[in-house]
C-alpha cells in the first residue's frame, strides 16, 4: 500500500469499521490484480478499491452529518436509498476527507455499485472486484469469479442480472443507472 499513507489508511478504518476495511482491502488487492491483467494502472485500482466504500459510514447518521456539514446535495432518490447514496457519497469522501482529487478514480467510486453507461475499464474493476473479492461468500460467487478472470463484460452482465432479479424480488428500489448499465453491457455481449 506504499501508494496510500498510513494516517489516510487507519483513518479510513476508524470511519467504516473492521469489517468493511477488511473488505476493502480485499476490493483493493482483487483491483490491483485485475488491473495488472486488463491494463489498467494499478496504483489507481488499489486506492479506488481500498475507498470504494468510504461513504459507508458506522453511522448513517454521521452520513447525513457529514452531508449537512459539507453542504452536499444529492438527488432525493439517493438520500432514501442507502445503497443508491453511499457511492456518491464516498466518492465526496474521498475528495473531502481522503485528498483524493483523480476523477478517474472518484468516478469509479460514484458508480461501484450501480455501475454506468459506458464506464471506464476502471469502473469496470471497481464494480466487479467489489462482488468477488476473496471475503464475499453468496450463492453464485464461484460462478461470478470464474467468469470475470475470463471476461469481464460477460461477468458484468450476469452480476447485473443476478442484482436485478434480487432487487425486484425484494422489492427494493432499483437506480436507473443499473437498467442502463445492464442494457449496455448487454449489447457490448451479445455482440
Amino acid at each position: 500500500m506504499d501508494c496510500i499513507s498510513r494516517d489516510k489508511i487507519k483513518k479510513l478504518e476508524e470511519l467504516i469499521g473492521e469489517y468493511r476495511f477488511n473488505h476493502s482491502l480485499g476490493v483493493m488487492e482483487t483491483a490491483e490484480r485485475f488491473c495488472k491483467a486488463l491494463g489498467e494502472n494499478p496504483d489507481k485500482g488499489k486506492i479506488a478499491g481500498l475507498f470504494h466504500d468510504c461513504g459507508k459510514f458506522l453511522d448513517k447518521k454521521m452520513a447525513f452529518e457529514f452531508i449537512k456539514d459539507n453542504n452536499l446535495v444529492y438527488p432525493e432518490e439517493y438520500l432514501e436509498n442507502f445503497q443508491l447514496l453511499h457511492p456518491h457519497l464516498g466518492a465526496d469522501v474521498a475528495r473531502i476527507v481522503f485528498d483524493i482529487n483523480d476523477d478517474y478514480i472518484l468516478d469509479s467510486i460514484r458508480y461501484h455499485t450501480t455501475l454506468r453507461e459506458n464506464p471506464s475499464l476502471l469502473d469496470k474493476i471497481i464494480f466487479i472486484t467489489d462482488a468477488i473479492e476473496p471475503g464475499r461468500d453468496f450463492e453464485g460467487v464461484e460462478k461470478l469469479r470464474d467468469l470475470a478472470n475470463k471476461n469481464i463484460d460477460e461477468a458484468i452482465l450476469f452480476s447485473l442480472d443476478d442484482t436485478i432479479k434480487a432487487l425486484i424480488n425484494k422489492g427494493k428500489y432499483l437506480g436507473i443507472d443499473t437498467i442502463k448499465a445492464r442494457n449496455y453491457f448487454l449489447n457490448i455481449v451479445e455482440k
